[in-house]
C-alpha cells in the first residue's frame, strides 16, 4: 500500500502551467517522430540511400527522447513547486 500511495503522489501533476508546457512539448515530440516515420517510409518506398534510413532512425529516436525528457521534466518541476509552496 505504501508504494501505491507514494507513486500516486509523485506521478500526479496538478499545476496548470506545467501541464500546458507538457502538452506543447508532447505535440513537438510527436511531430519529430512523425517526420522520422515519413522519412522511413520514403526510404522504404524509394530507396535513395542508406544514410536516409540512418537519419530517419536518429530523428525518430530524438522524438522519443524529447517525449521522455518532457515527461521527466514535468515531474521534476511539479515536485519542485510542491516543495516550495
Amino acid at each position: 500500500m505504501r508504494i501505491k500511495e507514494f507513486l500516486k503522489k509523485i506521478l500526479l501533476i496538478r499545476d496548470e502551467k506545467t501541464l500546458k508546457i507538457l502538452d506543447i512539448s508532447n505535440i513537438f515530440s510527436y511531430i519529430i517522430c512523425l517526420i522520422g516515420i515519413i522519412l522511413m517510409y520514403i526510404n522504404y518506398k524509394y530507396f535513395i540511400s542508406f544514410d536516409l534510413f540512418e537519419a530517419a532512425i536518429i530523428i525518430f529516436r530524438t522524438g522519443l527522447f524529447a517525449k521522455c525528457f518532457s515527461i521527466m521534466s514535468a515531474f521534476v518541476i511539479n515536485k519542485f513547486k510542491e516543495e516550495n509552496s
